[in-house]
């Protein structure tokens, strides 16, 4: 009986091992299957990160990329700005010294003898009136059937002002407009010179 008694603990032995042991590798095979889900989600987790990490990167680049753009466009427009009052400037004060009481009278002459009028007024600086009225009454008949007034202007320190007697009709020889008119022309050329540039 005691092979037997001996034999059956044997076997409830054998049997509590196998199942102790069958018990633990189901354990452990759960605990692997749990792990690698966690590593998979973890991975899966790291993957949309790195993804979502790369578009924003791709997005701060590009809203970087476009500011620094119109950084240089705005630099590139506040110095065309500049150069164009600079221009202007520079402009008027060439013209205002190069509108000589000698080159007024040129001037006068050839835009009546272009011109035509029937009849005209002249306004000049106040200053220069004697010496145009000297210079240019006699001249300015054989271009002019009906006569020409020449007047003096408190408005005008150079160049002079060519119209019609009743006002109606003036063309603006002064510093200010020609070097309006200069820097208009000019202008373009030296915002395309500008774009060159930069490119």
């Amino acid at each position: 009986m005691d092979n037997e008694l001996t034999g059956l603990l044997e076997q409830i032995r054998r049997e509590g091992i196998d199942k102790a042991k069958q018990e633990a590798d189901k354990i452990l095979a759960d605990a692997q299957a749990r792990a690698r889900g966690i590593v998979k989600e973890a991975e899966d987790q790291a993957a949309k990160t790195l993804q979502q990490a790369r578009l924003d990167i791709q997005r701060l680049q590009q809203s970087s990329e476009a500011a620094l753009v119109q950084a240089g466009r705005d630099l590139l427009l506040s110095l065309q700005k500049r150069l164009s009052s600079l221009l202007d400037a520079l402009l008027k004060d060439a013209v205002q010294e190069a509108l000589s009481p000698e080159l007024t009278e040129k001037l006068i002459l050839e835009a009546v003898r272009n011109w035509k009028p029937e009849s005209a007024q002249i306004q000049v600086p106040a200053a220069d009136l004697a010496r145009l009225e000297n210079a240019l009454k006699q001249r300015l008949r054989e271009h002019v059937s009906q006569g020409v007034d020449l007047v003096p202007s408190p408005h005008l320190s150079r160049g002079f002002r060519l119209g019609t007697r009743d006002g109606s009709l003036f063309y603006d020889f002064t510093p200010a407009v020609i070097a309006e008119v200069l820097s208009e022309s000019v202008a373009p050329h030296l915002a395309t010179l500008l774009k060159k540039a930069v490119e």
